[in-house]
């Protein structure tokens, strides 16, 4: 990289990657005793069940995408960057044990987005959002 595009957080239990682009994508593993996910900088990534016999059943096929429309100005733009590819005013992506999040500012939002796998055996992967109007943008 020509640039240094990540952080460490002070007690380096964090990532941060400030591209959806890098040079490499970059992966995280979140996981429990029955669910796995390798997930890169934009949240794409295959999720897989593991059954008691150990058998694994793919659950997810890389289609985490969450759409954002303005209905006045019928733009739209996906929040984990792809498959949409707009460019965003800021993009963040945090990387720690078990968690992921993306965090952007796109035609006057500012988006979180985190997606963690919860300890225990239930094998799901959960997601959170929260969104905010960024810079007086007045929304109906």
């Amino acid at each position: 990289m020509s640039e240094k595009m990540y952080s460490y957080s002070d007690d380096f239990t964090e990532l941060s990657l400030g591209t959806a682009r890098p040079d490499t994508d970059f992966k995280n593993v979140l996981y429990n005793d029955s669910y796995f996910t390798i997930v890169n900088q934009c949240m794409e990534g295959k999720g897989t069940h593991m059954t008691a016999n150990g058998y694994a059943v793919e659950t997810l096929q890389n289609d985490r995408i969450i759409y954002v429309r303005d209905n006045d100005s019928c733009r739209y733009f996906s929040v984990n960057y792809s498959p949409v590819y707009r460019e965003y005013r800021s993009y963040k992506c945090i990387s720690g044990f078990g968690w992921q999040k993306i965090q952007s500012v796109n035609d006057g939002l500012k988006i979180l987005w985190r997606i963690y796998v919860p300890a225990g055996d239930d094998p799901v992967e959960i997601w959170d959002m929260w969104i905010e109007k960024a810079g007086g943008r007045r929304c109906p």
